[in-house]
């Protein structure tokens, strides 16, 4: 987990311990992030951000670009990661995956989700289960679950889309907006 190096400079040695995490893709440099109340959080790559009011739990893992803002929580085993944006009052929690230039914005990702792409979840969205979210799709309100696929520039706008269902292309699923609890 750490590397040391010797340094002879002036003839006296210096040993400076480099933190390093494997993320799955090789050891890259990492700390792990101390949150608001003070306990050890989850591991963040020296690439990434996390803001300094957010919560990882000690299971968690931010890498490669990604960036974590305000209150959001990074909780149990998810991970965020490449360039995705997980924005205040977002949850991602559980083994859910949050990548690419995804964003989640004041919205839960549960269970083993996976939302990919630029898609962007949003107004108290509820994505869980096997559900995933890709492409330029959009959630804002409402419920993602089960195997559901929504991709492509799809558009869920409240409502509830489930079992194994698929919206893709440009659809657009409209339904009551409520926030929806885990």
């Amino acid at each position: 987990m750490f590397r040391t190096r010797q340094s002879t400079t002036n003839s006296t040695p210096v040993i400076n311990l480099r933190p390093r995490f494997d993320f799955g893709d090789g050891e890259v440099r990492a700390s792990r992030h101390t949150n608001p109340d003070g306990s050890v959080g989850g591991w963040v790559a020296d690439t990434a951000h996390v803001d300094d009011t957010a919560y990882l739990a000690p299971e968690a893992k931010v890498y490669g670009n990604a960036r974590v803002f305000g209150s959001a929580q990074v909780l149990d085993r998810a991970e965020v990661f490449d360039n995705a944006r997980i924005g205040d009052g977002a949850t991602v929690m559980e083994r859910a995956h949050v990548y690419g230039y995804a964003q989640i914005d004041g919205a839960t990702v549960a269970g083993v989700a996976r939302v990919a792409g630029n898609a962007q979840v949003s107004h108290g969205a509820l994505v869980t289960e096997s559900a995933r979210v890709s492409g330029e799709a959009k959630v804002r309100g409402g419920r993602v679950g089960a195997r559901a696929v929504v991709k492509g520039r799809a558009w869920v706008d409240g409502g509830t889309v489930g079992g194994d269902q698929l919206v893709a292309d440009d659809a657009v699923v409209r339904g009551p907006r409520e926030a929806a609890l885990v």
